[in-house]
């Protein structure tokens, strides 16, 4: 699968979205029942960033369809959600005007490698999903570049460690080479050291180990009773080290960022320090 098929994958999408005139759920609710942990992780987190420092600049990294854009604006953050995919932020805008916050969403066509942004602009950055199709030490990078000194990246992205997802994949694949699943590329722990090339800090935390193994029931993925009892054996399963690593999901937590790099450019002298 090439890029221009994933491309094509979220432009078929949102079209199906636009064609259901319907602009669908914002925030956690939009994702399948059985994976929505990491993001209710995220909305508490960034709840609790409003509550204590009020009004945020964010900037949604990647928007897709604007599901994400929409929840922060919903608590008082002022939002900018870019993404490539034109039929996607038309999708976007419909939901941000129907939610009645059209003013408080900007949606731009970037390419997320090389934004357009100025620098130090935003206070927080979010990404879920945008890193399998991205130069990571590029995309990582802009993130940086993005944020204010004090600013903080939340990243969601699906794990590639697991063997057993891996092998699930590639038969998914041959079946159904359109669907998400089928995408090549997951996002790798050796990858973070791209992220400490642009961050001071680096914080990560596991979801989805029980649940990848319930996503292979049938039905299994919006059964809110399956899910309830899956992410109570990942508080405990995803806290082992020896077994964390082959979670479906993971959040990178990026703070303290060297906005003064760009990508392609890392202060090697830092590095080697650390």
């Amino acid at each position: 699968m090439t890029l221009h098929d994933i491309r094509s994958h979220y432009v078929d999408a949102a079209r199906r979205a636009l064609a259901a005139d319907a602009p669908g759920l914002s925030g956690a609710e939009s994702v399948t029942r059985l994976f929505q942990a990491p993001y209710r992780y995220w909305e508490t987190w960034l709840r609790a960033k409003i509550d204590r420092q009020g009004g945020l600049r964010v900037l949604d990294y990647g928007c897709g369809q604007g599901a994400h854009s929409v929840y922060a604006a919903t608590l008082g953050a002022k939002v900018v959600g870019v993404d490539v995919v034109t039929e996607g932020l038309t999708v976007a805008s419909l939901r941000a005007v129907a939610a009645g916050l059209a003013g408080r969403i900007h949606f731009v066509v970037a390419d997320c490698e090389r934004l357009s942004l100025a620098d130090a602009t935003f206070d927080v950055v979010f990404s879920s999903g945008m890193l399998f199709c991205l130069d990571p030490h590029r995309a990582f990078g802009e993130m940086a570049r993005a944020l204010r000194p004090a600013g903080t990246a939340f990243v969601v992205e699906t794990l590639g460690e697991n063997p057993l997802l891996g092998a699930w994949r590639r038969i998914r694949a041959a079946v159904r080479p359109s669907a998400a699943s089928s995408f090549p590329h997951r996002f790798r722990l050796s990858e973070l050291s791209h992220a400490r090339d642009f961050f001071g800090r680096v914080e990560i935390r596991y979801f989805g180990l029980a649940a990848a193994a319930a996503a292979l029931m049938h039905g299994a993925r919006d059964s809110q009773r399956v899910a309830a009892i899956a992410d109570r054996i990942d508080t405990l399963l995803c806290r082992v080290p020896g077994l964390r690593r082959w979670s479906m999901k993971v959040v990178i937590i990026l703070s303290e960022p060297l906005n003064g790099f760009r990508p392609g450019e890392a202060d090697q002298s830092l590095v080697q320090r650390r």
